[in-house]
């Protein structure tokens, strides 16, 4: 905010001190002339004049009492940064606000601290009841009582230092933050970076909780996302900044990497999923058992970005890990090879895929795991291929077979079960059974929009699919407003430049050629032409 006027600024403290209704205008009282003179000696910065009129409305403070401490303190600052990056007249009037909230409430001072290592905005109050065993001993004990929490935050509050939200939530100014920190020398600055990320990963794991690891539903990924993730930015920042080694840190990274990528949130979490691995590494050794998922993660991340060559070294690197600990013949040696399977399907090289697969579906044999998930996600995968090479009999075999598993193991609403639903759909569509195929989509439709909302990646591909339904139906109307919507999402979710976007692209254009629109669909094919040779290699079919 640019500075206010000598005017302005007065009129702004006056209200602000209560010392001027908010209806009356500014005069030539003698007040107004005290107030100019301290609105030029803060520079008009509304910050400090917001914070010198908290001031004096809760202290009943005199302007000319406050414009001489606050001359004062301009000059003998207690150790606030004189630089430009936090101007000394903001930290002067701020240290005097400073004071009197450490005289009241030393644990309100704590609060401050830690919001310095945070997002400006939005700062979940939980964090100081669920992250309290990280935050030191004033904290830790202010915990067990909820009032005294939001006395502290009152204190903070009075004196315009943060800002609290109806959400629960709190708000700090940067510049305050930096003034805060600024005092901090650097190892106290280490302690509350490392408390920061230490409180947030124990309340992350605690609202996450307890779903980690699962797939059924997306909805509270997507929520927590939303909630957490400028927060969770600043702590990966953080740990990048101070090198931060311990598991905590490593942990927070991961479970932030994961829920980016369930809700398909690839180009963020792709460096928070680099970096867990590095911290990972850093903090358990080069060849931790532990390494093997960070690595899959990684590689995943890669696959669904179409980053086909950075993703199959990391498959191979969590497949030695696995193998090298458990065992050549171990079920979770089986996830992998059943991922570089699916891999090598995504790059046409379908002789690969099958072997990878056939390699996984004989473990989990051997391992006797034939009516397991993972079973079924490989027979779900072997399926896919098997109609993409048009044997369409065997294919439906094995989709069948894999829904039964997922049906009786996860429930009728799985997202598993809509995946294999318009498999199945897809496969009629190929032998013209538009009856089966739609009810077949239909369902898997209701049960992605119950469970992943409106972004999710696999409600788009089975939208996709009713349209390219209606399209062969004539019902162009309805299938040109689907193509639209999935194009739009998948512009936001996976990018421009993404080989979905290109198939969309075609999807679209295919339409517009069955209704006689060739200039319009020439242009789309263009488009994805240039996106799917930049994307896949020349050979894949």
């Amino acid at each position: 905010m640019d500075p206010l006027t000598a005017e302005e600024g007065a009129l702004f403290l006056l209200h602000r001190a209560k010392l001027l209704s908010l209806e009356a205008s500014i005069d030539n009282s003698s007040a107004t002339e005290q107030a100019k003179l301290l609105s030029q000696a803060m520079g008009g910065l509304p910050l400090a004049l917001d914070q010198a009129g908290a001031y004096m409305e809760e202290m009943g403070c005199t302007l000319v009492d406050y414009l001489k401490d606050y001359k004062a303190q301009l000059v003998n600052p207690l150790q606030w940064p004189s630089s430009a990056d936090y101007p000394k007249r903001v930290a002067a009037t701020w240290s005097l606000s400073f004071e009197k909230v450490k005289q009241a409430s030393p644990a309100a001072i704590d609060i401050l601290r830690l919001c310095t290592f945070l997002h400006t905005e939005a700062i979940p109050e939980e964090i100081f009841i669920e992250g309290a065993p990280d935050l030191g001993p004033l904290l830790w004990q202010m915990a067990t009582n909820k009032e005294d929490l939001q006395a502290a935050i009152r204190e903070l509050s009075r004196f315009s230092l943060v800002r609290k939200n109806s959400d629960a939530t709190l708000t700090v100014h940067q510049v305050v933050q930096g003034v805060i920190r600024g005092e901090m020398d650097e190892d106290t600055q280490y302690l509350w970076a490392q408390r920061a990320v230490r409180a947030f990963n124990r309340m992350y794991l605690k609202v996450r909780s307890p779903e980690m690891e699962t797939f059924a539903t997306k909805k509270n990924a997507l929520s927590r996302v939303q909630r957490y993730l400028s927060h969770a930015q600043v702590c990966a920042q953080l740990i990048k900044e101070w090198d931060m080694r311990f598991i905590e840190a490593a942990e927070l990274l991961y479970q932030i990497g994961a829920d980016l990528y369930d809700c398909a949130y690839y180009v963020q979490a792709e460096p928070i999923l680099l970096q867990t691995l590095a911290v990972y590494k850093q903090a358990v050794g080069p060849d931790h058992p532990a390494l093997a998922i960070n690595y899959f993660n990684v590689a995943e991340i890669y696959r669904m970005r179409d980053k086909y060559v950075e993703a199959e070294p990391y498959y191979q690197e969590a497949l030695r890990i696995r193998e090298k600990h458990s065992g050549p013949m171990h079920p979770e040696a089986a996830e992998i090879l059943a991922a570089l399977a699916s891999l090598y399907y995504d790059q046409g090289k379908y002789g690969e895929s099958e072997e990878f697969y056939q390699r996984a579906l004989a473990i989990w044999e051997q391992a006797l795991m034939p009516e397991g998930p993972e079973m079924a996600q490989c027979l779900n995968g072997l399926a896919i291929l098997y109609s993409a090479q048009g044997k369409l009999a065997e294919a439906e075999l094995l989709f069948r077979r894999a829904l039964a598993i997922w049906e009786r193991k996860l429930g009728q609403e799985n997202i598993h079960v809509a995946t294999c639903l318009r498999n199945l759909g897809r496969l009629y569509y190929e032998q013209r059974k538009y009856i089966q195929a739609e009810l077949f989509y239909k369902r898997a439709q209701a049960i992605e929009e119950k469970s992943l909302g409106p972004e999710s990646p696999w409600l788009v591909e089975t939208l996709d699919c009713l349209a390219a339904l209606y399209n062969e139906q004539g019902k162009y109307s309805e299938a040109e407003s689907l193509y639209m919507q999935t194009l739009e999402t998948r512009r936001r979710t996976v990018g421009e430049d993404h080989h979905t976007t290109a198939l969309n692209l075609n999807n679209l254009a295919t339409l517009y050629i069955q209704q006689g629109r060739y200039d319009d669909a020439e242009k789309l094919l263009q488009k994805a032409r240039k996106i799917l040779e930049l994307r896949l290699e020349e050979s894949h079919p």
